[in-house]
């Protein structure tokens, strides 16, 4: 008996995919791989996602919702559970049709989606629309067959208008001569709705000259989550700043919400690098 194995693949193509048959990296194509939407509580929003064929093959698309987080890395890769399994999904407010469909080649689908908010719902509520079509069988160890499906997603944000609170705080702040000097600091998302931060520093001497400059890595969060935020003045530019006191000033973009820390350095003739302890959010000057 044909034995018949299923490979998900997400948003991407797996390493079978790419070097057992270049045809089966063609897959279908969506104009929204986001929808962020803000509705009032107790009112719904619809839209459209509309779904290419690139390809000269009729493909059959199956569609389905299931939940999403992002992984403890904070880097953007991210997990998927069962529909209404965790506690920020908001797969029961989405309704959608067709959920199964056929693409004639090169053709186009429109998919009509509607997002009902309860009365009650507070803060982001996340889920994923998944597109799963066929991309063919190979043959594997000792001739098991092996189906491949793919699937693209459709991430889901909503926000309850009026309940949304974009918060954070800015801990544990480390600066370390090494090669060059890494800064470091802990981010935890206090909000609760998702925050990507996009955060840059500059430190400036005492008659107001910026000495160094440059931008921290990225944090991808969901409310509750913390990450480890960090940058690097590399070694050339990091030798040129002379011994002296100096303002470290950090700026964290939670979404179109600007969160400032500032704090004092003092950058010994040894090379020593000396600042207050900092062990809560910021102050705003």
């Amino acid at each position: 008996m044909k034995k018949i194995f299923y490979f998900f693949l997400i948003f991407s193509f797996t390493f079978l995919i790419l070097n057992s048959n270049p045809a089966w990296a063609i897959t279908v194509r969506i104009d929204r791989p986001k929808v962020r939407l803000s509705i009032t509580p107790g009112g719904n929003k619809s839209g459209v996602i509309n779904i290419e064929n690139p390809s000269e093959k009729t493909m059959v698309v199956g569609v389905y919702l299931e939940d999403w987080l992002y992984n403890s890395t904070a880097d953007g890769s991210k997990g998927f559970y069962p529909p209404d399994s965790t506690p920020l999904s908001c797969a029961k407010w989405i309704t959608f049709a067709p959920a199964e469909f056929s693409i004639p080649p090169y053709g186009k689908q429109a998919l009509n989606y509607t997002v009902n908010c309860p009365a009650d719902a507070g803060g982001g509520h996340y889920a994923v629309m998944f597109f799963e079509t066929s991309l063919g069988e190979a043959r594997g160890e000792e001739g098991v067959s092996v189906l491949v499906l793919g699937r693209l997603g459709s991430l889901f944000c909503i926000e309850p208008e009026g309940t949304i609170k974009r918060v954070a705080n800015l801990n544990n702040l480390s600066i370390v001569r090494n090669k060059g000097i890494d800064i470091k600091m802990d981010f935890e998302n206090t909000g609760n709705v998702d925050i990507t931060t996009e955060g840059t520093f500059y430190i400036m001497d005492e008659e107001g000259i910026i000495a160094a400059r440059g931008e921290f890595s990225k944090a991808y969060t969901l409310p509750g989550d913390k990450a480890v935020i960090s940058s690097n003045i590399p070694e050339e530019s990091a030798a040129q700043i002379a011994s002296g006191e100096y303002d470290l000033i950090v700026t964290i973009d939670l979404g179109g919400i600007p969160k400032v820390l500032e704090t004092k350095l003092k950058i010994k003739p040894s090379g020593k690098i000396s600042y207050p302890s900092l062990t809560s959010g910021q102050r705003n000057p």
